[in-house]
């Protein structure tokens, strides 16, 4: 809502449903653009190994729903689709604001312009946090702790951006 793309969520959501064709043109539009949830940049960094023979790191990994483990690659899949469909829908109403605007398509140009804008609208794991806040993250001293260091900026940037917005929200 902060956004403004409920109406595009509810239309990409219905299109999902009804309009398969069309859903899947809008995600390769938007992956040939730059749609990018950089969601596996949160997890495990390159180098950590997390061990399957372990009974307990595996009941701990499925508990806490770390990658690699069951759970925890179900779980990510369904929040990089999240986080995919909020990119597209603000994609989406992006594109249809600039057609009626500008009374045509964007081109290759300025599609990508919309996609990098769609993107930085919403969270952004593409950059690391510090490893002594990545441990609070990993051991659950405090979970989800990465995704509130990322997701500062962007609620940050979308008040700035509709201060009225988000006073009646």
């Amino acid at each position: 809502g902060l956004n403004g793309h409920v109406t595009a969520l509810g239309e990409v959501l219905a299109m999902r449903v009804a309009d398969r064709a069309a859903f899947d043109t809008l995600v390769r539009q938007a992956n040939k653009y730059g749609l990018n949830s950089n969601l596996m940049d949160i997890e495990t960094p390159k180098g950590e190994v997390v061990d399957k023979n372990n009974v307990f790191a595996t009941i701990w990994n499925n508990i806490y729903m770390s990658e690699g483990s069951k759970v925890g690659d179900a779980v990510r899949n369904v929040y990089e689709w999240e986080d995919k469909i909020f990119k597209l829908a603000a994609f989406k109403d992006k594109i249809d604001r600039f057609e009626r605007i500008n009374g045509r398509e964007p081109d290759a140009k300025e599609a990508r312009k919309l996609m990098d804008s769609a993107n930085a609208e919403y969270i952004d794991y593409s950059t690391p946090i510090p490893p002594a806040l990545r441990v609070l993250d990993k051991t659950g001293l405090m979970p989800f702790l990465h995704y509130q260091i990322k997701a500062a900026p962007a609620v940050l940037k979308s008040i700035a951006k509709h201060p009225l917005r988000y006073a009646s929200l």
